[in-house]
């Protein structure tokens, strides 16, 4: 679960997001890409993009196998 916000006055597009789980010692174990359609299921909402000074929460289901992630990064993309 996270919060995107905009603080600018017009809409942003929706940024890749970029998911990297570690060991204990922040290691990367394995990393993933979820572009705007992976976490977001309306096309038309995708197309007008972040509205300005907003924050929109989101919210992506994960299933880890055969790891043991002790941590996490994640970074925003265009």
């Amino acid at each position: 679960t996270l919060t995107l916000g905009n603080r600018a006055g017009h809409a942003q597009a929706w940024p890749v997001l970029v998911l990297t789980l570690t060991d204990q010692r922040n290691r990367p174990l394995a990393r993933r890409s979820f572009a705007p359609s992976e976490y977001l299921s309306d096309e038309q909402r995708i197309a007008a993009g972040i509205p300005p000074l907003s924050e929109q929460p989101l919210s992506l289901s994960l299933t880890v196998r055969d790891l043991a992630p002790m941590g996490f990064d994640l970074q925003l993309t265009y």
